[in-house]
């Protein structure tokens, strides 16, 4: 009768070493003992895994991506992403790539440059699509960005006792002169950084008119 046991120490004076096999092997990083180890097998692997330097190369990068693409896509979601998803904590929807290409289909249709011709025909296709309640599609219209501009470029036309927004209301054949107007008001702001105040801001405003 030959009994085969796995252990450590020679269990006694007349065992004898033989080759392990398969079964061998289970058994002895499987014990079957309550209180035995089984995770060591896997802890041994797991280390002889992490000793090549390839496989920290690899973990390395695919962090990386995910860090990378998950800012991408946060980006997108809170910036750019349709409003009106009441289960979202930003209030957006995860669609921030569709809106941004639909957007930009949409001013192709204006051609590459902005004239006071495009942005009255854009304040006017806006105030179409409101009119009508299509919601949806004024998320490609960049009305924020376009609101901003009539904001800042044209304040006589705001209207102080309305709650819309000033592209919603304003007469688009009141908006012209944008570059002139836009022109402007950067030598305001280079005026006010630079510290220039009355007869200097006159004669650098004078020039400035002549050119």
């Amino acid at each position: 009768m030959v009994l085969r046991i796995v252990s450590d120490n020679m269990p006694s004076k007349q065992a004898v070493p033989c080759e392990a096999t398969l079964e061998d092997l289970y058994l002895y990083y499987f014990p079957t003992e309550e209180g035995d180890s089984r995770m060591e097998l896997f802890l041994l692997e797991h280390t002889k895994l992490w000793r090549k330097r390839i496989v920290k190369i690899c973990v390395l990068l695919c962090f990386i991506y995910i860090v990378i693409l998950g800012n991408i896509l946060s980006f997108q979601w809170f910036s750019f992403g349709s409003s009106g998803d009441y289960t979202s904590a930003f209030g957006n929807n995860f669609d921030g790539y569709g809106v941004i290409r639909e957007s930009q289909e949409y001013a192709l249709n204006f051609g590459e440059e902005l004239t006071d011709e495009t942005l009255q025909q854009l304040v006017r296709d806006y105030q179409q699509l409101e009119a009508a309640g299509m919601e949806k599609e004024l998320e490609k219209t960049d009305w924020r960005i376009i609101n901003s501009w009539l904001g800042t470029l044209y304040p006589e036309l705001r209207e102080t006792g309305t709650y819309q927004t000033m592209i919603s209301y304003v007469n688009t054949d009141k908006l012209t002169g944008f570059y002139e107007r836009e022109d402007s008001r950067r030598l305001k702001i280079f005026l006010e950084n630079s510290g220039q105040v009355g007869a200097e801001k006159k004669n650098v405003c004078f020039i400035w008119s002549r050119m």
